[in-house]
């Protein structure tokens, strides 16, 4: 899709139907999607405006959110809750387990700007979490009604949260702290599901159920 809304090219995963999950940029030409119940993500490459798949790699569990930093992604699976780092050929480097005591239904995740951290959302929970490498906790952000959902992470390691049951959208500092929502209830997209900030546009891009993209301006 281009800057104005108009498709240009897309691409039936064979056999996923509602299957994939979470999508992230990989290279100014590539974007890595999740395929859950599939278990495994797929490498898309774009090449005259046109989609294909690069690569397959398929992984041991339902595999959801997924991010990459210095070649290395890192993705949330789903029964058993899981981290795993893994590298571009498939193999796991890092296996961090979730205890059922701090993590109850993690979905997405998405390293610190400086790579050295990264932060899980937790719908059953109600939080995000902030782990290091080695599966240390080191940071919650909690609220009763808060649903956290899809997150992204801006040039300047500032954190931005769906939140999906109150419509909005959650601006945490890079330690979980100072939390600042934007989209007051009424003012954004039924169900907060996907949000991308551009700092070239100043402006933050949220999607929610229905087939739109809402662009709003930061201040």
């Amino acid at each position: 899709m281009d800057t104005v809304g108009n498709v240009r090219s897309d691409l039936k995963l064979r056999g996923s139907g509602r299957d994939s999950w979470d999508v992230i940029k990989v290279s100014e030409s590539s974007v890595a999607c999740t395929l859950p119940y599939q278990r495994k993500f797929v490498l898309l490459e774009v090449t005259n405006d046109n989609l294909r798949v690069d690569k397959e790699i398929r992984v041991d569990g339902e595999c959801r959110g997924i991010d990459i930093k210095n070649g290395q992604f890192v993705v949330s699976f789903g029964r058993p809750n899981k981290i795993e780092l893994i590298d571009a050929d498939g193999n796991v480097l890092r296996k961090i387990e979730l205890s059922e005591r701090e993590f109850s239904d993690p979905y997405y995740v998405r390293f610190s700007r400086d790579g050295q951290s990264f932060y899980i959302s937790d719908w059953g929970k109600n939080q995000v979490t902030m782990l290091k490498l080695d599966g240390k906790v080191q940071a919650n952000y909690y609220e009763s009604d808060f649903q956290a959902y899809n997150m992204f992470v801006d040039e300047q390691g500032y954190l931005y949260v769906c939140d999906k049951q109150n419509n909005n959208i959650r601006i945490l500092l890079p330690d979980l702290k100072n939390a600042k929502t934007i989209l007051p209830r009424g003012r954004g997209p039924n169900k907060t599901m996907c949000v991308a900030v551009s700092a070239v546009k100043n402006s933050v891009f949220v999607a929610g159920i229905y087939p739109y993209i809402y662009q709003y301006q930061l201040s």
